[in-house]
């Protein structure tokens, strides 16, 4: 009877240690019908974690994937690569392949709908910044398909009044350059503004990269000038990678 009693306790520990192994095994496998809404592949040989590559991923399709199918199903999915050669970021960004300070960007194209667009993703202390992961139309130079001409930055979705598309300098928007892109936007009101966003941030004003920021900025002014308006008639943002703004014209 001992020896019975001890053999049943023996299988039923057996038996739960299996189950306790299977809910884990569960947990932690990746399902192959969980919906991802966007899965860049290639992504995770660069030094991104598990964890910031699926916050990209979501981030990425919640700025400018969703609704770009004719497929408006829940459902629909996309994948895209890295482009070759296009992931860079700070040397001294990097820790123990670990990304800890500064941003990266890259290329990222969406074969299945021929899409590029260019993401930036601003690291502090080792994680993702508050808004700091950024999807822009692609410039000229990046654009790798003949539907990136159709790119419009998030905030140009929506109509625009009468008179502001009538307004010379919005006629001319948006506008991308290597280092900047400028485009409209507008209150609730109506009221006009000009952002402008540049490619580059700085923490503080003895922060290197402050100067090539004035020195966009500057260019982003004289562009400006060129299209025959003044800008001082024109509220212009100027806003970082991260999308925080800098200053303002007035």
């Amino acid at each position: 009877m001992f020896n019975q009693s001890k053999l049943i306790g023996v299988v039923v520990g057996v038996f739960s240690l299996l189950a306790v192994i299977t809910l884990v095994l569960y947990f932690i496998t990746p399902k192959d019908d969980e919906y991802r809404p966007l899965t860049i592949s290639n992504l995770d040989k660069h030094p991104v974690s598990s964890d910031d590559k699926k916050s990209i991923e979501n981030q990425v399709f919640a700025q400018v994937l969703r609704g770009a199918s004719e497929d408006e199903g829940e459902s629909v999915s996309y994948t895209g690569l890295v482009r070759e050669g296009s992931f860079t970021n700070p040397d001294d960004a990097v820790r123990n392949n670990r990304i800890t300070n500064g941003h990266i960007t890259f290329m990222l194209d969406i074969e299945q709908i021929a899409r590029s667009w260019k993401v930036s993703v601003l690291y502090q202390n080792g994680t993702i910044a508050p808004s700091g992961i950024v999807t822009k139309c692609p410039s000229e130079v990046e654009s790798k398909y003949e539907n990136d001409k159709y790119c419009k930055e998030p905030s140009m979705q929506a109509d625009r009044p009468e008179f502001v598309e009538k307004d010379p300098l919005v006629r001319e928007l948006p506008y991308k350059s290597n280092h900047y892109s400028i485009h409209p936007a507008y209150d609730p009101d109506g009221n006009l503004e000009v952002i402008v966003k540049i490619d580059l941030s700085y923490s503080n004003d003895n922060d290197p990269s402050k100067k090539f920021f004035d020195s966009y900025k500057a260019s982003s002014i004289e562009w400006i000038k060129s299209k025959g308006v003044n800008p001082d008639d024109y509220k212009i943002v100027w806003r970082d990678i991260s999308n925080q703004t800098k200053s303002v014209s007035k």
